[in-house]
């Protein structure tokens, strides 16, 4: 579903809109934060793919060394999902503002 268009006010209307990374930046109009928030779930998109990976290649074959190779992809997740939550709630801050 596609981000629907801005009120009247330059915003988006009430509710969660789904969108990819790319969507965000192509809808225009975006602020500092919007872009690093669009930034921030890409990075997290690609640490998904990598333990993904991991997941499919390294522990069928040796259980101790995913548990080895996945703990910084899940660190690094834990770290973003963070900032994610940080970056929204400062959108929405601003937003109300």
């Amino acid at each position: 579903m596609p981000i629907p268009p801005l009120n009247a006010d330059g915003l988006l209307p009430p509710g969660v809109h789904a969108a990819t990374p790319d969507e965000i930046r192509q809808h225009g109009n975006m602020n500092k934060e919007a872009e690093r928030l669009a930034q921030t779930i890409e990075m997290l998109e690609l640490m998904n793919d990598a333990l993904r990976h991991l997941r499919t290649e390294v522990l069928p074959r040796n259980p101790r060394m995913f548990v080895l190779m996945a703990e910084g992809p899940l660190e690094e997740m834990r770290r973003l999902q963070e900032q994610i939550e940080q970056l929204t709630g400062e959108l929405a801050a601003s937003a109300t503002a």
